[in-house]
């Protein structure tokens, strides 16, 4: 696949995510539609900065149920899932843990290839204890699997 580059967070982003960080370190319940709020405009925000759109028929999240079912799952935390440029599909998984090589592992178990592109800055889940990971997958390994048996979901 092409390169792509990685975005920067603006600065209100970021203002965002420590305020956010904030809310659920400090456990305050009487914030929980803010946080909602924050989560939201996180999601959208970063979605839009990578020229990210909704998967409205869950093409995305059908190649993590393939791994699901050859118990390739580890390092998927948090999941969004999103359509991308020219076809591509996307996977944003935000664990607590460094999910690359597991991630690599499960690729290969369930006969998959993607980019993995590592965003922390971007996480938008529990930004300053998760991070955030991108798996995309080309149009070609869609093809591929979709004319391969890939399960439906």
């Amino acid at each position: 696949m092409n390169t792509i580059s990685v975005p920067k967070p603006k600065p209100e982003y970021v203002a965002a995510q420590m305020e956010l960080h904030y809310l659920h370190e400090f456990h305050r319940p009487e914030a929980t539609q803010r946080k909602a709020q924050l989560k939201r405009f996180l999601e959208s925000t970063f979605r839009h900065a990578w020229k990210f759109k909704r998967d409205p028929h869950a093409r995305a999240l059908n190649f993590r149920y393939r791994m699901v079912t050859l118990d390739s799952t580890a390092g998927f935390d948090h999941c969004s899932y999103f359509s991308g440029p020219n076809g591509t599909l996307i996977i944003v998984t935000q664990p607590y843990d460094d999910p690359i090589p597991e991630l690599r592992e499960g690729l290969d178990r369930a006969n998959l290839t993607a980019d993995l592109i590592p965003a922390p800055e971007w996480a938008f889940y529990y930004p300053g204890r998760a991070t955030l990971v991108i798996l995309r997958f080309s149009p070609s390994q869609v093809a591929l699997n979709s004319a391969t048996g890939f399960p439906a979901r």
